[in-house]
């Protein structure tokens, strides 16, 4: 063979040697496969638990409601004598999510319209005689259809008592704290250019946004539980409903009996009726008590997180938020925030709700009437609302 062929040969020769070099026996491969160790058997998948039910919308929302008024209880005694204090007030005062608050307000207020015995008896005996989805179907048509029961203006009335004693509250507590603020004008620290007060305001607005889960402690949680007409407000304002329920709500526990209603004796108050524009709201609270006295609160066809949501009362809240934050931006001295603090974190937002009432020219407020006889009462036809522009 010739040099030049051998030579032309050798490159491929080299590659052929490679791969021979590079690629074990098959004696070699087998061993290794025999070794390899066995794929890893995965752990059998459990289910996913099915979801738990929805809860009672009522029950579900009220509890935020009661976490505000907690706070307006702490805010009501509450020294305010050091910038730390100061700055806890302020925390407390603006933990407020607009929404989540709205719905609370409307759940409590639905669960005091509820203890009204006549009007839950004649809700119960108006479906049993038309049919309870007839009766669902025309209490969501017309929000207004409600207060035309037997018992009905009882009901409304407990929810507008209940939303005046608790803005006025609010509002009082908001009053103490605007008057301090001018008396820490002479106290050394408070007059006294507050630090990073940018960083205060967004704190402020990160508080309302987390406020949106709030709750009472588990130990509070049972008396928030308000079956209907199991409670007198209208005898003992210490109970679930009443004017001074908040009041009490952190301390002792008020059970319903029968001998604390007999020995109560209600006391002279004013006759109230909705204003003119929250007729809505009282609406939806009285509605509410009606489904919830029928148990069907949970029911799609009873739509209660679309009642729960009301634009008024939450607009008002918002635009208090608003002033709130501005009054705070402009600040410049800490009894400056204090002001800010009384004058609309709690006086605007206590207004909110207790101007959804107003002062009737009538007489004191009477007991509730004996209940209905037992014939089933005539229902009115249910018919749609206008829609408020």
């Amino acid at each position: 063979m010739k040099a030049w062929t051998v030579l032309a040969m050798a490159p491929a020769i080299m590659v052929m040697a490679a791969a021979l070099m590079a690629s074990p026996a098959d004696g070699q491969t087998k061993a290794k496969a025999k070794k390899a160790p066995p794929p890893p058997v995965a752990a059998p998948v459990e289910p996913a638990p099915p979801p738990e039910p929805p809860g009672e919308p009522l029950a579900s929302s009220v509890g935020n409601y009661a976490a505000f008024q907690n706070d307006i209880s702490a805010l009501e005694t509450g020294a305010l004598g050091t910038a730390d204090e100061l700055e806890r007030a302020l925390d407390r005062a603006a933990g407020v999510n607009r929404e989540a608050l709205t719905r609370g307000w409307i759940a409590y207020g639905a669960l005091t319209a509820a203890q009204s015995p006549e009007f839950v008896k004649a809700v119960r005996d108006t479906a049993a005689h038309y049919g309870r989805d007839v009766m669902i179907r025309g209490l969501t048509l017309d929000p207004g259809y409600a207060q035309t029961l037997k018992g009905g203006e009882d009901a409304a009335r407990l929810a507008l008592t209940a939303a005046r004693a608790d803005g006025a509250r609010v509002f009082l507590v908001g009053e103490r704290y605007k008057e301090l603020a001018y008396s820490l004008q002479k106290q050394r620290w408070a007059n006294q250019i507050a630090p990073q007060q940018p960083a205060r305001v967004q704190r402020m607005k990160r508080l309302a946004n987390d406020a949106a889960t709030r709750n009472v402690d588990a130990v509070m949680a049972p008396r928030l539980q308000a079956a209907a007409a199991s409670f007198s407000p209208w005898s003992d304002p210490t109970q679930f409903g009443g004017a001074n329920f908040w009041d009490t709500f952190r301390t002792t526990p008020v059970a319903p009996t029968a001998q604390l209603t007999a020995l109560a004796t209600p006391a002279p108050a004013p006759v109230l009726r909705a204003h003119h524009d929250r007729v809505q709201t009282i609406n939806r609270m009285t509605t509410l008590a009606a489904l919830y006295a029928l148990d069907a609160t949970k029911e799609p066809a009873a739509q209660a997180d679309r009642l729960l949501a009301e634009g008024s009362t939450s607009r008002c809240l918002e635009l208090a938020q608003v002033q709130f934050y501005q009054c705070m931006s402009a600040a410049r001295f800490r009894y400056e925030n204090a002001f800010c603090l009384g004058e609309h974190a709690l006086k605007d937002m206590g207004s909110c709700i207790k101007n959804a009432t107003v002062e009737a020219p009538s007489s004191p407020v009477a007991a509730l009437p004996a209940p209905p006889p037992e014939a089933a009462p005539a229902i009115t036809p249910p018919t749609g609302t206008r829609r408020k522009r």
